[in-house]
């Protein structure tokens, strides 16, 4: 028995899939978000095996920040900069940081620039510290970090 035409777009139309007769609708459901501004940072000369991280921002009251893009150069010309990632600060100086980083470890080549594209991005909420942690033993890195903030009504 042929299905009718309409029916099968308005499945496609919602997101669904026409199964045997039945509708298979995916059960993720996205928040509303509502767009406050774009965010660019830039860190320079973040130093080699830093006591402290360097803070990138403190997301405001009110707010979550969208991290979506790092991008991450390394100043030297002779050795790889290991050990650069993202983590929450447990205070404004990024001297501790809490718990594990919100990323994994990334390595950025002698003398090139590393791009990292979050499909998803990494949300951070109001209040929370992001630091920019480089615990390479030799290289300083220099940092620019893409997102925006947004609120959920």
């Amino acid at each position: 028995m042929a299905r009718p035409m309409g029916a099968a777009l308005i499945a496609l139309g919602l997101g669904g899939v026409i199964t045997g007769g039945a509708m298979a609708v995916s059960p993720t459901v996205d928040t509303t978000r509502v767009f406050k501004r774009e965010v660019t940072i830039a860190q320079s000369d973040v130093p080699p095996q830093a006591a402290n991280g360097r803070r990138a921002i403190i997301v405001p009251d009110g707010r979550n920040f969208m991290l979506t893009d790092l991008l991450i150069s390394n100043d030297s010309d002779t050795s790889p900069a290991a050990g650069q990632f993202i983590a929450e600060g447990a205070d404004a100086n990024c001297s501790a940081t809490l718990g594990a980083a919100r990323m994994s470890t990334l390595k950025v080549p002698a003398g090139g620039t590393l791009h990292v594209p979050f499909v998803t991005g990494i949300r951070f909420k109001a209040g929370e510290i992001v630091c920019i942690i480089n615990l390479d033993a030799t290289d300083q890195t220099d940092w620019t970090i893409r997102g925006y903030l947004f609120e959920i009504p």
